[in-house]
This record gives C-alpha cells, structure tokens and sequence, in this order.
C-alpha cells in the first residue's frame, strides 16, 4: 500500500519490467493507503524488485519503498509498502530596518514553526530567513511577528497565502515575504522655567514654542510669585511648565526648538535645544523665561 498523496506516484518491478500508477486519491486523508499490484505475474522463484522512478512533485515530498526486493516463493507478495511522508515546504524572505545585532521572531501560524532572525551585520544589512513550513492539507501559511527590538515595530507585507505553483503544476518555495523593522516615532519636550524679577506677582504668561520651525506647542504659568528681597539680597519668583510637542519625529532626524513668542515684556533662552540625529525621546530642552 501507499500513504495517500494529492499527485500520482510511478512505480517499476524490475522483475518483468511493469511500471504501475498509483493515485495519489486528492480526497483521501493524509493517513489514507492506496493499494497497488502490478497486472503482470512472475513465475515461482522469480526476483523482483520495485522502485519509485517518478515522484509526486509536490514540494520536498520523496517516496521511499519498504520490502522492495525479494524472490517468490509459492505466493503472493502483498507487502510492498511505499511510504510518502508529508511534504514540506520553504517559507522565507528578507527583514529591512532591522539594526545591527538586533533580532525579530517570527512564526508560521499554520505550521507553528517559528524562527529569529538576527542582524549579525555590523553595517546593518538586510538578513535573509527561511521557516520550514510543513502542511499536507492545503500548502498554506501565515507569517506573523512574535517580538520586535526595543523602541522598534515590525510588520509583515505578503506574509499569508498559498504556497505557489510552478508551470509544472508542482508546489515550490515561497520567498516573497517582506519584514520591514522601523523605530518607533520619538518626541521633543522639556521644562520652562520662569523667573520673575519685579516686586508684584506675573500671572497667564505663555511661551509659543515651534519643533523644526513648523510643529507648534505652548508653555503656561498662571502665576508667578513676585521677587523678594531679604538682607538686601534680591530672589526672583519662579514657577515651571513642562511640555513635549505632540509631532513625532522619525528616528536619527534631525531637531530643533525655538520660540515663536511670548508674553509682552518677556525674553526666553534656551539650552539642549537642538541636535542633528534623534535617537531618543528628549525631554530635557530647557527654557528660561525672564521679565
């Protein structure tokens, strides 16, 4: 008998030399068995053996023959068995964006099978990877992200479908999917401080600022204490505002803060207000506001 397979598989008696066909039965099970016997007889102490000389062409799927030689002996010979394990298949693409010695694992939900892939390249190139794929009912698969780097996201363009045909009608590989790494969107933010310097409380000063001369944010206080003096020493009032502009910028982009205006009678600086690669959320730009 024959596990069943969704293509015919040929086999030979060398005995006579008869080939004989066996239907793969496309509506059998995986576990089914097709028996087979070859329409000519040999004489009693004949040899014989039975070969494969065609495969069923589906995929890495290779038939193998048990008790396939022998000499008759005053009976029939039933128990030529081929056997045709499931077939497998190869599953695989590239990754892009992924950084140097960085990893994202993927899996094929169908198979289960699962892989990490690991940008070992110091130059950080795009890593080829390969699931083996096995599936006897139906050749599919879906390739799904399962970690990404910190600070990074990974999805998956043509991760799911049909194992492709070839123009023989034969199941191939299939090395179409792509996994594009990006880093996740960072921001810019920081603290005003304002400082008072005049006898009588400020109170609703506003601070406009702009992210890259565009993205605009704004810093309040509603009230800033009046100065103080003590032994002739003078202290300015002060109160702080935090803000982070709401635009995201793309990772190694370069950045900038700068103020579009503020309360009338009014003059800010700023420190740690620029740089020309983000790699990080910044939250340290600092903004000193004196009246």
């Amino acid at each position: 008998s024959s596990t069943a397979t969704p293509y015919n598989v040929t086999l030979y008696e060398s005995g006579r030399g008869d080939y004989i066909t066996v239907d793969g039965c496309t509506s059998c099970s995986a576990s089914s068995t097709v028996p087979f016997t070859f329409p000519q007889s040999l004489a009693n102490g004949a040899t014989y053996a039975v070969t494969v000389t065609t495969q069923p062409g589906l995929g890495t799927i290779t038939c193998t023959v048990a008790n396939a030689t022998g000499t008759i002996s005053g009976g029939n010979v039933t128990n030529v068995d081929v056997s045709c394990p499931p077939p497998t298949w190869s599953v695989g693409g590239t990754v892009t964006g992924l950084p140097s010695l960085a990893s994202v694992g993927l899996q094929d939900t169908v198979s289960t099978n699962s892989v990490t892939v690991t940008n070992s390249s110091a130059d950080a190139a795009y890593p080829g990877f390969t699931i083996d794929s096995a599936d006897a009912t139906g050749a599919s698969y879906n390739i799904v992200v399962t970690s990404s780097p910190t600070n990074y996201t990974c999805t998956v363009t043509n991760g799911s479908g049909s194992v492709p045909v070839n123009s023989n009608g034969n199941l191939v590989n299939a090395n179409n999917v792509q996994v594009a790494c990006a880093h996740n969107p960072l921001t810019v933010g920081g603290t005003v401080t304002w400082e008072n310097t005049l006898s009588s409380a400020a109170t609703n000063v506003i601070a406009n600022l702009l992210l890259n001369g565009q993205y605009a944010t704004a810093a309040s206080a509603a009230n800033v204490p009046a100065a103080t003096t003590a032994n002739g020493t003078t202290t300015n009032g002060t109160a702080t505002s935090s803000f982070t502009f709401s635009q995201s910028l793309t990772y190694q982009s370069a950045w900038a803060v700068s103020v579009q205006s503020v309360t009338s009678g009014w003059t800010c600086q700023l420190t740690n207000a620029s740089g020309t690669s983000i790699t990080a959320n910044v939250t340290n730009v600092q903004v000193t506001c004196t009246n």
